[in-house]
């Protein structure tokens, strides 16, 4: 009978262990960015970093979480006023979508309309030769691109975290 209680408490001590481990491991993190007008939930503390100008002049501030293999990313570009006044929304889109495949010897995998609020965006999820797969949603604010991205291994792009932070996104910007 001892030993039968001994097992318990020990299962139970174990349990409690590994919950309060789980506990630990989920230290999801709003980040709120004033400059960027956005929030996102993180899995950690984000890398921020601001890249220098693109060949048309566009300048990324990018706010990045590597854990192994996995990555998540949310950046915004922010382009000279009056560069999208005259441009249709979905050819930003597909110019976005363009660059990220062109030349490149990955498979997309779904390009589609989305929307947040009642903004327009894209999701483009494409996988590479080694199964590498990412999930892009861009969406367009002025004269500003966001571009909010999960990427890991196959299947990663389905995880629950993938999504949780894929649908943290918010602006916090005006039209």
């Amino acid at each position: 009978m001892r030993l039968i209680l001994s097992r318990m408490l020990c299962a139970a001590v174990l349990a409690l262990g590994v919950s309060f481990a789980a506990g630990a491991v989920d230290v999801w993190k709003e980040v709120r960015s004033s400059e960027g007008g956005f929030t996102a939930v993180f899995p950690a503390d984000p890398k921020i970093r601001t890249e220098p100008p693109d060949l048309s002049g566009g300048v990324a501030n990018v706010y990045l979480v590597e854990f192994g293999k996995t990555a998540y990313e949310v950046s915004y570009t922010d382009y000279a006023v009056g560069t999208f006044a005259a441009r249709n929304v979905d050819a930003i889109f597909n110019l976005a979508r363009d660059d990220l495949v062109k030349g490149q010897p990955v498979k997309l995998l779904a390009n589609r309309k989305i929307t947040l609020g009642d903004r327009l965006g894209r999701e483009v999820v494409f996988a590479e030769q080694d199964g590498y797969t990412q999930v892009y949603r861009f969406f367009v604010v002025k004269d500003r691109i966001y571009a909010v991205i999960a990427g890991g291994p196959a299947g990663s792009e389905k995880s629950p975290e993938a999504k949780r932070f894929l649908e943290s996104f918010r602006l916090v910007v005006g039209k």
